[in-house]
Parts: structure tokens; C-alpha cells; sequence
């Protein structure tokens, strides 16, 4: 908090041509921020990035918050990481400072339209991505400019398909601060696919047999930041639902049948990277754990060795545990060492 002092140079000895000096340093009183001022910040809304600051009037100026804060709001993705600068504006006569932060927006909006010519097949994609989403605006027709925008919300839409042999369509949606007040994300994802097994039913969809695998499925999310061991620790945890319909489709669980896939997966990070585009010191270590109920245990008199495929996986059980790390470190200016470590493990019940 000491941002004012004040520096009084004392000659204390003089020798021939060699003088020694000793600087005296005395310290002002601890200073306290007085107002945060936001600029620059054009499309996103300044609610978006206050919720950041860790730099809040009333408190004692620190350094440690003020760059803190410039990698929080870098991390938000909807400014120039490059760019931020936190302006420490003192007023030593009240021993108040003033904190201003200079922004610049970047676009973060996706928009993918493709088409590839492979294994005698056209494939076709079309996709959008909105990262800075706002849809308590949607009813607004002001804020259609091109689409709602500011509230940092994530809208991901997707189709790719090349006909009667492969198709699949993906949604989600992400809010970051859930409720507004605190910063657990909410995130939900619906997706369907369906593929072919026969590569003919690309060229005679009308007279080749549909030998095929549906896969349907939807997720929720709910993720928070931890206080402890310390504030870089998150917690996410999501409930997913999987369908998988067969109909004489082989080299899977079974050739027909219906089969579900109900698990719930927690995961424990610990992320504190510089930034997300280009980090130049800091990690990103995570554990998850993927589980299904155990419906065998459920079922302890039910020998599912002399039982049918379309029987055994109804409902598929298994568990399974994935550990990710990423270390950075700058070696000489912008020449970064990154080393990474990922460990998987899956063990159901057969």
C-alpha cells in the first residue's frame, strides 16, 4: 500500500575523488484507491470487466492485484492481451490514486464455412461461434448489431454433414458468472451424429441398407473459482446424458440395440498462466474424474457373462481419469519452454 515515500540523499563521507552517499527512504501513508476507471472497452460492457478488478475502490493500492487484474481481463479473451495497461494516477495530497486501465478490443467472433473433397466424398461445414454474447438482449432491437453483444456469454452453433453417410449438429452455450454475483460459469451442449457404415449409401442412398449409428447427447455445467489453496483453483462439475442407437452397425458394443451412457465428471484445476494466446511463465494442471452409476452392483445376481451384448450395455458402466499439465517459462525475452504431461485411464466393467 506504500505508493508515496519520499528519497533524501545524504553525503556521508568524502575520501579523495569518492563520495558515499546514503539514500534515505521515508514512507508516506499507505494509499488507498479512490476510483478504477475503465476505457477503451467499446463492445464489451463495463460490467463484464469491473467484475474482474481485483483493484476496488476503498482498498490499499498493491501492485501484486494491479497485475492480477491486467491477466484476469486478458483472460476474458475479448481484449488485446498485448495491449492492457494499468495506469497507476497518485494524488498525494489526499494519498489517494486513481486506477485507470486502457483497453482495446479485438474480434473474437468465429465464423466457419467449409467444404473438403476426400475418400471420393464432399463434406460440408458450417459453424459460428459468438464469444461475447448477450442473451439478456436478444429481445432488444437495438442491440442487433449484427447480433447481441457485451455480456461476455459464449453461443456456439455447428453442422457438418455430407449426406446420407455422415451428418452431425452441435449446440452450446456458456455463462461465465451465473446469477451475476459470483463467478461460477453454467454451461449446457446438445449434440447428434449420425454415420453410415456402408461408404456406398454415399452414392446409392436410395439402394444401399441403412447400417448405421446415432449418437445423441446433452450436457450441464456448473464450474466455480476456489479461495483455497489459493484463488487460481476451479471446480467444475457436469452431468452428461449419451444415447447410441445401432442398427446393424458392427465393431461396437453391439450390432442393434439402444444403449445409454449417464455419467457425472468433476474436474480440479489449477490455472495461472500469464494468458490464454501466448503465456510466458505460469501452468495449467488439471485432474477429472469421469463416472457412471454402478448399475452392476445394483444387480449382484445377474451373471453378465451368459447374458446378450444388447443386454450387458444398456446401460454402460465404467470410470475413468484424465491428468493434464502445461508449465511455462520464459527463457530469454519472448522465447518461451513449455512442457506438457497428459495421463489417461479407463477401466469399466466388462
Amino acid at each position: 500500500g506504500y505508493l508515496f515515500f519520499q528519497l533524501t540523499p545524504v553525503e556521508v563521507s568524502v575520501e579523495d575523488d569518492t563520495i558515499d552517499f546514503e539514500m534515505r527512504i521515508y514512507e508516506g501513508e499507505i494509499a488507498i484507491v479512490n476510483k478504477v476507471i475503465i476505457k477503451g472497452n467499446d463492445r464489451t460492457s463495463e460490467h463484464v470487466v469491473r467484475r474482474e478488478l481485483r483493484t476496488l475502490p476503498g482498498d490499499k493500492f498493491s501492485k501484486a492485484e494491479l497485475i492480477r487484474t491486467g491477466r484476469e481481463l486478458a483472460n476474458l479473451g475479448h481484449f488485446d492481451p498485448e495491449t492492457i495497461e494499468p495506469n497507476p494516477i497518485p494524488n498525494q495530497a489526499d494519498g489517494s490514486v486513481d486506477i485507470e486501465y486502457k483497453l482495446t478490443e479485438r474480434a473474437t467472433d468465429q465464423l466457419e464455412v467449409s467444404g473438403g473433397y476426400g475418400a471420393g466424398m464432399l463434406v460440408g461445414t458450417i459453424g459460428i461461434r459468438f464469444s461475447n454474447f448477450a442473451v439478456g438482449r436478444v429481445f432488444d432491437p437495438k442491440a442487433w448489431r449484427p447480433v447481441p453483444s457485451g455480456n461476455g456469454q459464449t453461443l456456439s452453433l455447428r453442422a457438418q454433414t455430407n449426406g446420407k453417410f455422415y451428418q452431425s449438429y452441435n449446440f452450446s452455450f456458456v455463462e461465465p458468472w451465473f446469477g451475476g454475483k459470483k463467478p461460477n460459469s453454467f454451461s449446457v451442449s446438445v449434440y447428434h451424429s449420425k454415420i453410415n457404415q456402408n461408404y456406398y449409401s454415399y452414392w446409392n442412398p436410395g439402394s444401399v441398407p441403412d447400417e448405421h449409428m446415432k449418437v445423441t447427447g446433452a450436457s450441464l455445467g456448473i464450474g466455480r473459482r476456489l479461495k483455497w489453496p489459493d484463488d487460481f483453483f476451479t471446480l467444475y462439475n457436469a452431468v452428461t446424458y449419451q444415447r447410441y442407437k445401432m442398427k446393424d452397425y458392427a465393431n461396437f458394443l453391439a450390432t442393434n440395440g439402444e444403449f445409454n451412457n449417464v455419467s457425472f465428471t468433476t474436474t480440479i484445476g489449477r490455472n495461472s498462466q500469464t494468458q490464454i494466446i501466448y503465456p510466458r511463465g505460469g501452468s495449467n494442471i488439471s485432474l477429472s474424474l469421469q463416472i457412471t452409476p454402478p448399475y452392476s452392483l445394483f444387480n449382484k445376481g445377474r451373471d453378465y457373462s451368459n447374458i446378450a451384448d444388447e443386454d450387458k450395455y444398456k446401460w454402460v458402466e465404467y470410470h475413468r481419469w484424465m491428468l493434464k499439465a502445461d508449465w511455462f517459462h520464459a527463457l530469454v525475452g519472448d522465447l518461451v519452454l513449455m512442457a506438457r504431461m497428459q495421463y489417461g485411464c479407463l477401466l469399466y466393467t466388462s
